[in-house]
């Protein structure tokens, strides 16, 4: 079952309110904005209502249902267990914060896992915020606050904060890997949809060097061979696919406040560099491609001052700032399909083809991948180091 619309869902969660004693109803459904994969929905229940024992009742929740397919794009395949392995994460990262004070104490959270169904790929969670937004938002909404240096230290402190959270869930869950699923069909996703097209990218582009295909296998091989080996020091628990709709976020707001990390679909046991990498390109992006020089500032500020409190837990070396910016490379080939025009230039018309701003991404990303030659002092590195 795959919950497409209104109907369904007010069907579904009062059969399972039914079902569980729970002595509330649907008032409203809402689906959720910024989900390019799942069907979310926000549902208003009619009384607070308690699902689990070790959790405060809800008068709201969040549903999340995965369907075989992407959501926008019904033709490509993508396996229904990523509903299990969100729930897994969701359950991980609250197992942690009852067993370590630290977590406790850090501005970032996740959602509670109120209810799982592997049957029907349906997970409900917490509502961690209807008011909230992402993290994009949230930078350009700090630009708006008069005192720059209160901008720069607020997106800083976001920065500081971050950087040891996710070192600590990286870390922290070494001894545990060993229970845990490894999410080999996202993996094989992930392989489909952001490695396997990029040789033929480069070729639409006019991009014909030999070393590509090698180097795009070897970061394969660099940051997911090590799904096999729990020994690998750069093993551990990781989100994923760290992006800005990741982080949902008090709007308006002159303080820092709590901070939750949301869809958890590509999670499981891997190599760490994927979410320092993947992070870090999207606030490179958005930096780069930003006309306002305060917002683009100010993501700097953030990329460096999470990747130093990142460091301060774990020392990165040079080996791991060049498999950081060859997924850079990665990344940027993903960017540049023809149907993307988000980074084009304002004077780019093009729509659903390739254009002359798709084949200049398509030619840095191919540097990216093939230059050996780690330069501190130069884009993308001296970005965030």
């Amino acid at each position: 079952m795959t919950l497409v619309d209104s109907a369904q869902t007010i069907q579904y969660v009062e059969a399972l309110l039914l079902k569980m004693n729970l002595n509330s109803k649907v008032l409203s459904v809402q689906q959720c904005e910024g989900g390019f994969i799942n069907y979310v929905w926000r549902v208003h229940l009619s009384q607070t209502t308690q699902f689990i024992p070790s959790h405060p009742s809800v008068s709201t929740i969040i549903i999340k249902s995965s369907a075989s397919h992407l959501k926008y794009q019904p033709n490509v395949y993508f396996s229904t267990t990523r509903s299990d392995f969100e729930a897994q994460a969701l359950s991980y990262c609250a197992e942690l914060r009852h067993t370590d004070d630290r977590q406790n104490k850090w501005k970032f959270i996740t959602p509670v896992l109120l209810f799982s169904d592997e049957v029907n790929h349906i997970i409900i969670m917490e509502d961690v915020g209807e008011c909230n937004t992402n993290l994009e938002e949230w930078v350009k909404s700090t630009s708006l606050l008069k005192d720059t240096n209160h901008q720069l230290n607020l997106t800083s402190s976001l920065g500081s904060e971050f950087g040891p959270f996710l070192a600590h869930i990286h870390f922290k869950s070494k001894n545990d890997l060993n229970r845990m699923k490894l999410n080999l069909d996202c993996i094989e996703f992930l392989k489909g949809f952001a490695f396997d097209p990029v040789e033929s990218l480069a070729i639409e582009a006019g991009v014909n060097d030999h070393r590509l295909a090698p180097a795009v296998q070897e970061q394969y091989d660099t940051l997911f061979g090590a799904h096999v080996n729990n020994g690998h020091s750069h093993f551990g628990f990781i989100v994923g696919d760290l992006w800005p709709n990741s982080f949902l976020m008090s709007l308006h707001s002159s303080n820092l406040n709590s901070c939750a990390i949301i869809d958890w679909e590509f999670s499981g046991p891997g190599n760490i560099l994927t979410d320092i990498g993947i992070f870090l390109f999207w606030i490179w992006m958005l930096s780069t491609h930003e006309s306002d020089t305060v917002l683009s500032k100010l993501y700097q500020c953030l990329a460096k001052s999470f990747f130093a409190s990142y460091s301060s837990h774990h020392t990165l070396s040079d080996g791991d700032l060049l498999v950081i910016k060859k997924h850079f490379g990665i990344m940027l080939f993903g960017e540049s399909q023809p149907w993307i025009h988000r980074w084009c230039k304002e004077s780019c018309n093009a729509k659903s083809t390739l254009c002359s701003c798709q084949v200049s991404m398509r030619l840095h990303a191919t540097n990216l991948l093939v230059e050996e030659n780690l330069e501190k002092n130069k884009p993308p590195i001296n970005f965030f180091l």
